[in-house]
């Protein structure tokens, strides 16, 4: 009942995007009036350029060009508040957002000064330089994310509602229906954050985000140098730009919450912007509870089976807290050299019980185990870089430097006690980690123009990391029922790794529509080294890869344009794992062709690209690594130092249409693999499971994908409001096929369907805005078991107080319901699905109070 509810919903809001609707009530005519002169001079320009764009698509509405004597009328039918667009040919342009106040439908402004305005009259706030909420280009979309959007969410929440933008079962980033989407935040790879993609997202939040842009380009200037040479034309980006402030003054805001789960979160931010010093402050504090279950039954030869039912509940006390600093020096309007620092601090303290019964067939003894841990763990991350920018006089040269610096340490200690009830045992096991990273990033990019639209650009990079990883686990000894402690080295592990990398990278081409031309070629060289003390094991691999680009665009019409391209490249490759001393090192060469090729067809809204790549996927040290995780000591997992790397062709068609704020795109692939890198689990006879990694021989899978969505927006003039939706959904048929002993018969040659539905509605009007929001994934095959599909949903109401200082949100997640099914594993001699508790029907609360005070054209604004 609860999912014919929510798809119902999903039905009505889709419905709403095809249907439009008669104006709930007739607006007033409104007018605006005003005078466009010389900041200087102070003489009317005439014939200067008046454009009204409506809020927040940016949708045309009207244009007109002022007279003899710089002055313009404009008559609006309907919105309260438009943005407009003001250019004259030799000035700077300038746009400002305009609300109609109530009772005021005639607006005379005042002079606008070009290129410098700062205006407010009665009925009407001008303010310089205001951004839709969506803009819709053709190759980025931009979400202008407002500061109060999500009272007391996190950047994954942001995410959520950024259209064209979906995730999969494991919350991996979809864009358009695509994976392998790039994350940046301020155009800089995540990586340097000291933080993976996850962890990132869930505790940044929402109000430190400004702006998510989805491109079709690396941010980064080396890696869209990269990405050119190798011939990466099918993948998208998402860069998350940090809110900041951009007058003299400062900004802050504080939240706090609490919902029916007993969750309790905190948070703060401060922006302080002292031009050129700029400083960005935000913290996150929670307190959170999660659950667990896990059901497992094991076959044995004779025909006796045996059932694990492991419970587990876990409670997570955490605070984090991040501060960035940033100081321009600006040698000249041509040259200018930007330092930033970023430092960020987290503690955590957890605890977890946890009960864990295996029923064993009569001739076997069953156990019970109660296990309890608790632990708490710190940690830092110190990022400094600096961003050297010169341009010349002559058009088209340009030096751009950039080095970054990253440091982290994190520290943990976890004591678990375990308890076999039946045999009258106890375990102590004692977890003692310490991590730390050093990394360093620079890169050099040198652009020059020669001839007639002719250019080329020289790019060396250098990159090093270190890695150090302790784990040290002591034990008791159960046999003898004693409680002292020992250091067990079969569990732990102390391991050191390094990598470096040296890229250079020429290119050169030519500037032109209608027939234009690139040639590009790098070499690079990759080194990396690891070696564990406690189970004296060992890992080298070294490659030189060298990617080369040959392309041409040609335009055969008016928005048309035809772009070819071919990437031979070359990769040598050698991987040496040394297990320990008693076995010879495992040494694996590889001397690989790796082409690449591409075509793509752009008319107008319609973009078609055929490409062709094969990869070469090493795997990595903790893949490799043959240390023994036993924190849980019915689930172990460990690495597999025989690992090879993994080989695959991939096949690519792609058509996208983008028309403003409607998207469709269509995703045919085919990719033909071998020694596909795939975790592998097995159950032993005590029902005790065991997870590592193995090469599947081969594997080839197919798919067929269908991905649409849409954003649209509609005054309400009568109520002092607008409706607001985002939707995207999508559907896929797969194949997949592979023989290899480690794939479980039922999976060895699947065809499956899928599918997946983004949406959520915004409804305002006056000082209350309601969000209903919904999310399904469909189910998926992987090499020994299932992904059930899973959905949620919610609803949010938000109140604005004090001229928007003060916000209130109150929200119900998963109102329709929601999924709690995990991976299902199906084999030979087991079976195991398990539960998660967490997306269960609660009821949450938010206050957040804002202070604002900045100056601008000498004069102060105080809106604390």
């Amino acid at each position: 009942m609860r999912k014919r509810l929510f798809y119902i919903l999903f039905q009505i809001i889709f419905l709403l995007l095809v249907t439009d609707c008669y104006s709930i009530a007739q607006a007033l005519k409104k007018e605006i009036e005003g005078e466009v002169i010389d900041s200087v001079t102070h003489q009317p320009l005439q014939a200067a350029s008046v454009t009204v764009l409506g809020q927040p698509d940016s949708d045309f509405v009207t244009g007109i060009y002022t007279d003899n004597n710089g002055r313009f009328h404009i008559s609006l039918s309907s919105p309260d508040s438009v943005i407009l667009n003001v250019s004259y040919l030799g000035y700077q342009p300038r746009s400002l957002a305009v609300w109609f106040s109530p009772g005021h439908d005639h607006i005379r402004l005042k002079r606008i000064l070009l290129p410098s305005l700062k205006n407010t009259l009665q009925g009407v706030t001008v303010v310089a330089e205001k951004e839709p909420m969506y803009e819709f280009k053709k190759d980025t979309t931009v979400f202008n994310v407002p500061e109060d959007f999500m009272t007391g969410g996190t950047a994954m929440d942001v995410l959520e509602y950024t259209p064209e933008l979906t995730f999969d079962a494991n919350n991996n980033i979809l864009v358009k229906g695509q994976g392998k989407v790039g994350v940046y935040v301020d155009s800089r790879p995540i990586a340097l954050t000291g933080m993976d993609v996850q962890t990132y997202l869930q505790n940044t939040p929402s109000f430190m985000i400004e702006r998510i842009e989805i491109l079709k380009t690396p941010p980064d200037p080396e890696d869209a140098a990269e990405a050119l040479a190798e011939g990466i034309t099918d993948r998208y980006y998402l860069n998350i730009i940090t809110r900041k402030i951009r007058y003299k003054g400062y900004s802050a805001s504080l939240t706090g919450g609490a919902n029916s789960r007993n969750e309790l979160t905190g948070r703060a931010r401060l922006n302080l912007n002292l031009d050129p010093f700029k400083l960005n402050y935000f913290n996150n504090l929670n307190n959170s509870t999660d659950s667990s279950y896990l059901y497992r039954t094991s076959y044995f030869g004779n025909g006796d089976s045996s059932l694990l039912n492991q419970k587990n509940y876990r409670t997570n006390l955490g605070f984090s807290q991040y501060l960035d600093a940033s100081y321009e020096f600006k040698f000249s309007d041509k040259e200018r050299l930007r330092m930033n620092a970023r430092g960020g601090w987290n503690q955590n303290g957890s605890s977890s019980s946890g009960t864990s019964i295996i029923n064993n067939p009569k001739n076997m003894r069953d156990q019970h185990l109660e296990q309890q841990s608790s632990g708490h763990s710190n940690g830092y991350n110190i990022n400094t870089n600096a961003d050297y920018l010169k341009d010349y006089d002559k058009e088209g040269k340009e030096l751009h430097a950039t080095m970054q610096i990253s440091q982290g340490d994190h520290r943990s200690r976890t004591m678990s006690v375990g308890q076999y009830l039946i045999s009258s045992d106890t375990l102590n096991q004692l977890n003692e980690g310490l991590g730390n990273q050093l990394d360093f990033r620079s890169n050099m990019q040198f652009k020059n123009t020669f001839g007639n639209e002719k250019f080329y650009v020289l790019n060396g990079s250098m990159n090093f990391s270190h890695r150090h990883n302790l784990n040290s686990v002591s034990r008791s000894d159960t046999s003898a029922h004693s409680s002292e402690m020992y250091l067990n080295h079969a569990l732990s592990t102390d391991y050191f790794s390094t990598s470096s990398n040296y890229a250079v990278l020429g290119l050169m081409g030519k500037k032109d529509r209608h027939l234009g031309w690139i040639v590009a070629i790098s070499m690079a060289y990759y080194l990396q080294s690891g070696s564990d003390h406690y189970q004296l094991s060992s890992s080298d691999n070294y490659a030189f890869i060298s990617h080369d680009a040959i392309g041409m665009n040609y335009s055969p019409g008016k928005d048309q344009e035809i772009n070819v391209s071919f990437n031979p490249g070359m990769e040598s490759y050698v991987q040496k794992t040394l297990v320990n001393d008693s076995v010879p090192v495992l040494t694996y060469r590889y001397n690989n062709f790796i082409p690449g090729a591409h075509i793509q067809y752009s008319a107008g809204d319609h973009q078609v690209t055929l490409s062709y790549k094969r990869n070469v996927d090493p795997p990595n040290w903790n893949q490799i690594n043959p240390y023994v995780n036993s924190l849980d000591p019915l689930n172990i997992r460990e690495g597999n130092p025989a690992l090879r790397p993994s080989f695959t062709n991939e096949y690519h068609l792609h058509y996208e249409y983008n028309h403003k704020a409607v998207y469709a795109a269509l995703n045919l692939g085919k990719n033909i693999s071998k020694d596909v890198i795939s975790s592998y689990t097995t159950v032993d006879s005590n029902g005790v499971s065991n997870t590592t990694y193995v090469n599947l021989h081969n594997r080839i899978s197919e798919n067929a994908g269908l991905n649409a969505g849409v954003h649209y927006f509609k005054d309400i003039p009568s109520l002092k409001g607008n409706i607001n939706v985002n939707a995207d959904g999508g559907m896929e048929l797969y194949h997949l096929q592979s023989d290899d002993i480690h794939v479980s018969k039922d999976f060895q040659n699947v065809t499956g369907f899928s599918s997946n539905a983004k949406m959520w509605t915004s409804f305002q009007t006056g000082m209350f805005t309601l969000n209903i929001y919904g999310r399904y994934e469909g189910p998926r095959y992987f090499a020994q078991g299932r992904r059930p599909s899973r959905f949620s949903s919610g609803l949010r109401v938000r109140a604005d107080f004090m001229q928007r200082r003060l916000d209130i949100s109150l929200g119900i997640a998963n109102l329709f319901g929601a999924s709690v099914k995990n991976n299902f594993y199906k084999t030979s001699n087991y079976v195991q699905y398990s539960d998660n508790r967490r997306n269960i029907r609660y009821f949450s609360l938010y206050i957040t109070y804002n202070f604002r005070k900045y100056k601008k054209s000498g004069k102060d604004s105080d809106n604390s």
